[in-house]
């Protein structure tokens, strides 16, 4: 808040909060979003931009949208923009990252290879909270 005032809408669970777009709509608009997800929240979140605002996509996790409103992104001066894994660099700079800090991302759980259609499953049914681990060990706990 030193350099200036934001607020931020979060929805941590998976995409099934369909209250989200509520809270949102009380902050008002949203000079920028980062969407991993798309599919039909895609339209929800240019809804959500600011005049000139910019929304950052780096995933199609929930599919592609449903028509894409043009004409809300060019009279409102706004911005998509597409991103992926970066730069080598970038990848050695976010390894050394990990490395020292230790991140560890949350894990939904771990399935052998051969069962990866129970993976597949819970993906399909948004049941997973955290990543999928596919096996080869045949060491599970799902």
């Amino acid at each position: 808040k030193k350099v200036g005032s934001f607020d931020l809408v979060v929805d941590g669970v998976g995409g099934k909060d369909e209250n989200w777009k509520k809270s949102a709509k009380k902050v008002g608009s949203f000079d920028l979003v980062v969407d991993g997800v798309g599919g039909k929240d895609f339209n929800k979140f240019i809804d959500l931009l600011a005049l000139g605002g910019k929304l950052v996509t780096y995933g199609a996790t929930a599919g592609l949208p449903d028509k894409v409103p043009i004409q809300n992104i060019f009279l409102a001066h706004k911005q998509i923009i597409g991103t992926s894994m970066g730069s080598d660099r970038d990848f050695q700079d976010l390894v050394a990252f990990v490395t020292k800090t230790q991140l560890v991302p949350p894990i939904d759980s771990v399935v052998a290879f051969k069962d990866f259609h129970l993976a597949l499953e819970r993906l399909k049914n948004g049941s997973q909270s955290g990543k999928l681990v596919l096996t080869f060990s045949g060491k599970a706990n799902l």
